[in-house]
């Protein structure tokens, strides 16, 4: 497994974990190179949520099990592809 897939894996852990600011993971793009690219889409839905997931705890707890999932596929071999298919939209 690549270096950038582990890096993202465990920034997104952060993320989860409050520790770490989604925009910091964009802003720094060339540190997760090709995996980021592929899950970029959803990510920007989880950051666009923000607010529904303070107010809708159901809401939260999916988005979080995506999050899991797709922490989970960057620490797989699964193809890059792969990655696309989550976002967090349910």
């Amino acid at each position: 497994m690549s270096s950038e897939r582990n890096r993202l894996a465990d920034a997104l852990d952060r993320v989860l974990a409050g520790t770490l600011d989604l925009n910091e993971i964009f802003e720094q793009e060339a540190l997760y190179g090709e995996p980021l690219s592929h899950c970029y889409h959803g990510l920007q839905h989880y950051l666009g949520d923000a607010d529904i997931r303070k107010r809708e705890p159901e809401y939260r707890a999916m988005q979080e099990k995506e999050m899991r999932k797709l922490i989970r596929l960057l620490h797989s071999d699964v193809g890059l592809e792969f990655l696309d298919s989550i976002l967090f939209l349910g």
